[in-house]
């Protein structure tokens, strides 16, 4: 008896040891993991302290290159610093990007770096193209200066505040986001928790007035992609065209679906600058626009059997589709094959004039030539009845601006967009280069200039350009 207990007592304090090992064990791996843990939070710390640094300091660049544009004298010196403006305020975006901001929205701070860019650009184009160096222009210089110097002084507190490890930048994003989710702050009333610190103190004050120094920046209207007149635009045409009902857009989907009115339903409105009732069915879905009653698109995502039609007859199924729901004075360009889906791509003509502007995209399966996708927001947002000049050059004179490298093949007249999006009148060369190669040479047929030029890609797929 005595040797049993003697043995009891002995697994008694073997299974103590092995638990106590346990528990010993466990803590040393809890603590490596700890350890492992803040030791990548500092490593991701470090990591967004040197990209807001490089924000700060192209924001600095900034600051000082449209600080001298402001005194430019040439258009040689305002190209030079268009450019480093231009690369400076896309580094920038680039360095924002790459922060832990979360559903921070920072929609203010993005458009103007995008817009300061693009805009100086735009400017020199002008200035080396001959255009005045306007008082108005210096104006606007200035109050992009303002706005960088403002937006500048906010980012370098915010920087401070992560190098002095009084926060970091995942903790200002959380009370930032805690802030504008607090009762009062969808109707404008200011969140308790970012209601003073004006001098930066509060990390989610940092962001908040980055956003807020942009509030009252002029709008910018320039012959570029990020002008006002463009984020802001609201398709002119189409919203004068009168409204249908659900009813009719119901009528209009199923015919630009191909089915019966029974296999596609409304789920919703789309309330956007395009207004939309939406309709789904099986394997696909349709916008109809509220006004006009014009398909905005189309996408039907069924498996496509063997193709059995060529790309002649799937352009002739395109056009005569198009026909059907009323986009008319439409002509095929361009386009390409994949998965036996035929997309060409349609542009308005007007006259004899093809408007480059007006684009629809149509897919035709090539198994029973059914159209199985639309996209018509490029013409709904663009389409027009234009005023078209007359050419101040005839076509020779204009040929006279075309690569003495390249043999014109044929010319027409279109109409092209500008980098704002404004109409270009110009003559297309279809030109043949001395190995071959098909190059499209735009001409300005108001002025002589060289305004693009396309490669022609030809493959047994498509006829695209590049």
């Amino acid at each position: 008896m005595m040797n049993d207990s003697h043995r009891s007592r002995r697994s008694r304090l073997r299974l103590l040891s092995f638990a106590a090992a346990g528990v010993v064990a466990l803590g040393g791996f809890a603590i490596q993991g700890q350890t492992q843990a803040n030791f990548y939070r500092r490593q991701a710390q470090v990591t967004y302290l040197r990209s807001l640094e490089e924000l700060s300091s192209q924001m600095n660049a900034l600051s000082a290159n449209l600080n001298k544009t402001i005194y430019v004298g040439t258009p040689a010196q305002m190209q030079q610093l268009a450019s480093q403006i231009w690369r400076q305020a896309g580094s920038a975006k680039s360095a924002l990007t790459s922060l832990p901001l979360g559903q921070i929205q920072l929609d203010n701070t993005y458009r103007f770096l995008s817009q300061t860019g693009s805009y100086a650009m735009a400017l020199a184009r002008g200035l080396e193209g001959g255009e005045a160096f306007t008082q108005e222009d210096r104006q606007t210089l200035s109050s992009l200066l303002d706005s960088c110097r403002e937006l500048s002084a906010q980012i370098d507190r915010l920087e401070g505040q992560i190098s002095s490890g009084e926060k970091t930048l995942d903790e200002i994003a959380g009370e930032y986001w805690e802030a504008e989710t607090a009762p009062g702050a969808d109707n404008g009333a200011q969140p308790a928790a970012a209601s003073t610190q004006s001098d930066g103190a509060g990390g989610e004050n940092s962001f908040k007035e980055m956003e807020s120094s942009l509030d009252g920046m002029p709008k910018l209207i320039y012959d570029g992609p990020f002008s006002d007149h463009l984020l802001d635009a609201e398709p002119q045409w189409l919203l004068s065209l009168p409204e249908v009902t659900q009813e009719e857009a119901h009528r209009i989907a199923a015919t630009a679906a191909g089915v019966d009115r029974s296999e596609i339903a409304y789920t919703q409105d789309e309330n956007s600058a395009m207004p939309s009732y939406c309709f789904n069915g099986e394997e696909m879905e349709v916008g109809i626009t509220k006004n006009g009653g014009l398909v905005t698109y189309l996408l039907n995502s069924r498996p496509v059997g063997a193709a059995r039609l060529s790309v002649d007859q799937a352009k002739t199924q395109a056009e005569n589709h198009l026909d059907r729901l009323g986009l008319e004075g439409m002509e095929p360009t361009y386009y390409e094959t994949r998965n036996n889906i035929c997309t060409i791509n349609f542009a308005y003509h007007q006259g004899e004039v093809r408007c480059y502007t007006d684009l629809i995209k149509v897919g035709v399966a090539l198994d029973d030539g059914q159209v199985v996708s639309i996209d018509a927001r490029g013409y709904l947002s663009s389409h027009k009845e234009r005023q078209i000049s007359i050419p101040e050059l005839s076509v020779q004179e204009a040929m006279a601006s075309v690569s003495e490298t390249l043999t014109v093949e044929s010319s027409r007249l279109s109409i092209i967009p500008s980098p704002g999006e404004n109409d270009l009148l110009t003559y297309e060369f279809l030109c043949t280069a001395q190995d071959g190669q098909q190059v499209l040479v735009y001409i300005n047929a108001m002025t002589g200039a060289e305004e693009q030029i396309l490669i022609l890609q030809i493959s047994d797929t498509g006829v695209l350009t590049l």
